[in-house]
Formats: C-alpha cells, structure tokens, sequence
C-alpha cells in the first residue's frame, strides 16, 4: 500500500501545515491506476484553481504608476475562500472500471479537497473464471471542510520601483521555505502602465488609469520517500485595467481584468499495492483557469507608511490587505 505520508499530498497542494483525513486516498489505486486518475483529478481540481485565484492578486493599490526611481516595498497577505458548489463533484461509477458504492448507487455527490464528509465505496478485482474477486472496502476521503478549514492563506513580499513615462515595474517573492521534507518557493514579475499620464487624462481626470500585466510562479515539493515525491507548479496571470482616485491621504482603487493560469501536480515514483502490482509514476493532474475578476479597495497613506485592504470577486473570493513602505 502507499505510504501513510500520502495524506499530506492535501496538506501539499494547499501549501498549508494543518491535516486533513486522506488516509485512504492510497485504497483507490487497489481499482487501477485509471480509477485512481481518474477521482483525484475531480477530488483536487478546485483546490488546484484555489491555488490560481488566490495568487493572481495583490499586484496594485493605486491606478496612478509611481514617479520615476520612487520605490514601494510591501508585504501581502491574501486569505481566498470558497462557496459550497467547489465542496463536491459528481462521480457516476460508469465512468470507472472497479470503483463503486457501497450502497449500490450508479452516481452521488462526493466530496472535493475542499469538501465535508467521506463516503464508502470498494473496488472489486476479477482473478478470473474459476477464482473468487478480490473485494477492497475503503472511504472516499473527505475534505478541508470536515477539519473546519474553510479558507486559504498565503503571504508574499513585493516591491515596485517607478520609471520613465508613467511605467512601474514590480517583483514578488516568496523565499524557500521548507518544513520537514515540503519545500515551496515563488517568484512573480509584473508591469504597470499608467494610460491617464500617456494620454495624458490625469489634467482633465483627478483618477489615475492603469493597465497590468502580472506573472507568478510557485513551485512545492512533498518528498514521501527516498524514492517517492510529489511536485507541484501553479502559474498565475492577471491582466487588469486600474482606477483610483488622486488625494494625498486616503483613496480608493479598483479593477476588472482576467485571471488565468495553470496548475499541475505530480506523483512521483513507484508505488506498490497488496497485490504487488507496481506503479511508476502515477498520477499527473492538470487544471487551468480563466475568469474575470473584480477588485475594489482603499489605501491609507501616512509619509512613508501605508496601508491598504481590497477584495476580489471572482470564482474564489479572495481578501487581502498590503503593509508598504514607500518614497515618493
């Protein structure tokens, strides 16, 4: 059977240090490698565009671009959470080659990652005609909810530094951090144009327009065993058109643009079931998003302190609030 560290692959793809029951993930793959595939790619995908949404923001809390060589180095932290309809997914056992309910029923709603309860169901292996089936009993794992985790953290460092013609320039980062055998590490670039000062609309307009574009990578490790691992790359991409006003203290800022992005998730290694059937190399998930999202927020700016709050609507809702420190 798989290791009992699998069950941290969920603590993995949500790149968070708290548990969830996951214990018999590992049973599914007694019904095949495709049946195994097959679940966890309906089990993990919304966790896996979770993971998208909530790091395609943060980027901006003024629609007007600094002034040329001023700075803004800031710390973000994001919470996004989710709505019932990503807690579950419908899984007809007709799509499966061993996998079934317990109670006899074709399809019913099961739980995702981000989910509640588990539900019981087997795999029934044929040995042939003169040989008895091999029956497995396990429980569909449940999710996050079942652990009273509703919701997904996550916290950057990001500077912005002001050019030439009303272009910023911005970076984020998440150094390497590891605990045990999980390491995760992020980098992000991005560009601000500011459309009012080109144009320029900033001596008819007191607003500040803006055009981002924003690109951010990160990458995990979970290693099971010495010869077992998963890994695990999230690419998010924001393309956002920014307004916000131009007072000296206070202001709001808000945005509409297009979330998009990828994730993939790989189980790495062989794997060995009661059988003595060996698996390399399992299971390979991949999602990928486009939405619109909305953002509306304020700033507050004291000298070099600032501080902003802002919230985005979008499949996954995402609050977040930024502590800057600014010239200029």
């Amino acid at each position: 059977m798989l290791s009992p560290k699998f069950k941290s692959l969920v603590v993995f793809i949500l790149f968070s240090t708290g548990g969830v029951s996951a214990q018999n993930l590992d049973a599914l793959f007694e019904s095949g490698v495709q049946d195994a595939q097959r679940f966890v790619q309906g089990y993990f995908n919304p966790a896996m565009e979770l993971g998208i949404h909530n790091l395609s923001g943060g980027w901006y809390n003024s629609g007007k671009s600094k002034k040329t060589l001023a700075f803004e180095v800031s710390l973000i932290g994001n919470v996004s959470t989710w709505s019932e309809k990503q807690e579950s997914f419908l899984l007809n056992t007709a799509s499966y080659s061993n996998l079934k309910f317990s109670d006899g029923a074709q399809e019913k709603y099961v739980a995702t990652v981000l989910g509640n309860s588990s539900t019981s169901a087997y795999a029934e292996e044929s040995l042939g005609e003169d040989l008895p089936n091999i029956r497995t009993d396990f429980s569909l794992p449940a999710g996050l909810r079942s652990e009273g985790i509703q919701f997904l953290p996550s916290a950057f460092l990001q500077a912005s530094l002001g050019l030439i013609k009303g272009i910023e320039i911005k970076g984020r980062f998440l150094p390497s951090v590891s605990s045990n055998d999980l390491s995760v590490s992020m980098l992000g670039g991005g560009v601000q144009f500011d459309i009012s000062e080109i144009l320029p609309l900033d001596r008819v307009l007191p607003l500040g327009i803006s055009f981002l574009l924003g690109y951010t990578q990160l990458d995990a490790n979970y290693q099971i065993e010495s010869n077992q691992s998963i890994e695990s790359q999230i690419i998010s991409r924001n393309m956002s058109l920014i307004v916000s006003t131009r007072l000296p203290v206070f202001n709001l800022y808000g945005g509409v643009g297009l979330i998009s992005g990828s994730s993939d998730l790989n189980l790495l290694g062989t794997y060995q079931i009661a059988s003595g059937v060996n698996f390399v190399d399992p299971i390979a998930l991949q999602s990928e998003v486009s939405d619109i999202g909305v953002t509306l927020g304020a700033k507050l700016k004291l000298g070099f302190f600032r501080l902003n709050v802002d919230h985005s609507f979008s499949e996954f809702n995402t609050t977040r609030a930024g502590i800057n420190i600014g010239l200029r």
